[in-house]
């Protein structure tokens, strides 16, 4: 019996690794971010900072536009980019032209800033232990959260509610 029960796993272990293709491994090695638009897929690599495209489903890549953070939501392209501060770019055709949004609200210890995009345009920006938003239209930020030495792992946008992760808590906001 435990021959057979052996045999059954082994043959649905084989089954379930016959479903992932291979693709072809990029010059760059560490992408952390990757969105997809519906026809080419885009990915941030962290070893040098940049956006990268691809339109055959990862088996060839080219740099697309120099950055940090590439997001896709509501057919709008988002990408953040780093000078002396962070800024936030947006566009809304394909990357062919970019708007400056200005400068994100990054404390001075410049880590990383990540964010995420409500289905109405709010940008939410989350960044080691503070969450801000920007509204739709606006250009200013607005603090939502602050949990000093709970870094924020991620944030997610849903309905009227923004959820944010923490080393040890979900929270759910009540008000958006």
């Amino acid at each position: 019996t435990r021959f057979i029960l052996f045999v059954l796993l082994l043959v649905t272990s084989v089954a379930t690794a016959q479903d992932w293709e291979l693709l072809k491994t990029p010059a760059i090695h560490g992408f952390t971010e990757m969105t997809f638009d519906g026809s080419t897929l885009y990915a941030v690599a962290d070893r040098e900072y940049g956006i990268f495209s691809s339109q055959d489903n990862g088996i060839t890549w080219q740099p697309r536009w120099p950055g940090i953070r590439m997001y896709v939501a509501q057919g709008k392209y988002y990408r953040v980019e780093r000078d002396t501060v962070y800024r936030l770019l947006t566009s809304a055709n394909q990357g062919t032209t970019w708007q400056d949004e200005g400068p994100l609200p990054v404390p001075t210890s410049q880590f990383t800033p990540h964010l995420t995009i409500s289905a109405q345009g709010d940008v939410y920006c989350y960044i080691r232990d503070i969450v801000s938003r920007r509204t739709a239209g606006q250009s200013t930020w607005q603090l939502i959260h602050n949990q000093p030495n709970q870094t924020v792992r991620a944030a997610h946008v849903y309905g009227d509610h923004i959820w944010v992760q923490t080393d040890s808590w979900l929270l759910q906001s009540l008000d958006n």
